[in-house]
């Protein structure tokens, strides 16, 4: 058979998916981020291009955007998200290719980066970045020195591209391909994940001397420094979104200003 047992497979050019790759070079598939489907994970910038990144590969992404030079004082900034891809992947709902949390994390990634293309003058590809522009500007532009509004703009930053991750046409029809249980597992996590953003936000942005009685452990004795913690995305990892909302609904129930 000339050209071997390949010559015999009319898709062999396209990984056997011609739905979802071209090959309009003849040099190998396009996935979208690369030829030949050697995924460039650096050149993500699309929502396909990041849904095409493994779990590992969004997170190389997210760790060399935080270790970009721009931001080289400042790398902690993105560890929440980083420890949130590590929960994703690990829970059996969450982590399944194609389910609602691998779809729609790929347009929170995208969102940042589109933040990023905005602090540096570019158009968005999509959406979901002028909160994430806003606290680069604060953050490289403004040095800031206020942590607390440095925290609130990053974490409105992260609901913004979290809310522009939901409203897209794939998430929607991701979660509507999931079964009950797990439609059901992803809301629960996601209603979590929103609801400690505000919480830590409406904390972050309250009274500050109220901010410096917890910071020195004068409100609620032993809880006020784990508090202060646990708000902050520098320091938190994938136990956040439990952790948080857990906490704030035993000490703070209309405790203080700015929470609902």
């Amino acid at each position: 058979v000339p050209g071997g047992v390949q010559g015999l497979d009319r898709y062999a050019y396209v990984n056997n998916s011609p739905i979802n790759y071209i090959d309009p070079s003849g040099h190998g598939a396009d996935c979208g981020i690369g030829t030949g489907c050697v995924r460039d994970y650096s050149k993500a910038k699309t929502v396909k291009d990041f849904q095409d990144l493994s779990w590992n590969e969004r997170k190389r992404w997210l760790t060399e955007f935080a270790n970009n030079p721009e931001l080289e004082d400042n790398p902690h900034w993105f560890d929440d998200m980083i420890g949130a891809i590590d929960f994703m992947a690990s829970d059996a709902n969450l982590g399944k290719e194609g389910g609602t949390a691998e779809v729609m994390d790929a347009g929170v990634l995208q969102a940042l980066n589109n933040g990023w293309r905005l602090f540096h003058g570019k158009e968005q590809i999509g959406g979901g970045g002028d909160k994430w522009a806003m606290f680069f500007h604060a953050l490289i532009k403004e040095f800031s020195t206020d942590i607390n509004e440095l925290i609130a703009l990053r974490l409105q930053a992260e609901q913004g591209g979290v809310d522009y991750a939901w409203d897209l046409e794939t998430t929607q029809a991701a979660q509507d391909g999931m079964n009950v249980y797990d439609q059901i597992a992803f809301l629960t996590f996601k209603a979590g994940a929103d609801g400690y953003r505000s919480l830590a936000t409406g904390f972050r942005n309250s009274d500050p001397l109220l901010i410096d009685q917890m910071q020195h452990g004068n409100l609620y004795s032993n809880f006020g420094p784990s508090i202060i913690t646990m708000t902050d995305p520098r320091t938190s990892g994938p136990g956040l979104v439990n952790i948080g909302v857990f906490t704030f609904d035993i000490f703070y129930p209309g405790k203080y200003p700015g929470l609902p």
